[in-house]
């Protein structure tokens, strides 16, 4: 199971944790590589279609698709966060610049169990790799997600 299957898992079972709708019809798996501008636009006219219900926030698992959703946002006439929020995933370097709200990943400490997990398995190649969760991400709120007060 890929890091964004068990993303898409998590946060469905958050939803439902939390007893809240999840609407089959506003999920979208749009694959990482190659970004299809095509693909995420027609996403993106089929959730804001005129006369159907729109969500208040996207969520993208992971930043690359966010900053794809936001690029394209002018093409659909979505305004970005008046109309929707949006948040990513990883904090990488360019979400900052881009005022992209993202959830930031503990890489160091997702390093050092790695590394942790390759050392045990060196001491011992017929130990059973241990499986750690670690899930202290930190929300970071950027324009994305914050309306323009003015």
């Amino acid at each position: 199971m890929t890091s964004d299957h068990r993303r898409l898992a998590a946060y469905e079972r958050s939803m439902d944790e939390a007893g809240l709708e999840l609407k089959k019809d506003w999920t979208f798996w749009l694959k990482r590589k190659p970004f299809s501008d095509t693909t995420t636009q027609e996403c993106l006219e089929r959730l804001f279609a005129p006369g159907k219900e729109k969500p208040d926030a996207l969520f993208a698992l992971n930043d690359m698709i966010a900053m794809n959703i936001l690029n394209l946002a002018d093409e659909v006439g979505i305004r970005i966060p008046d109309d929707v929020a949006i948040i990513g995933m990883g904090d990488l370097p360019i979400s900052k610049l881009a005022g992209l709200s993202t959830m930031r990943e503990p890489l160091g400490e997702l390093g050092e169990a790695a590394a942790q997990m390759v050392l045990e398995l060196i001491e011992d190649p017929t130990k059973t790799p241990l499986h750690r969760e670690i899930t202290c991400n930190e929300l970071v709120v950027r324009k994305t997600t914050t309306a323009q007060m003015g």
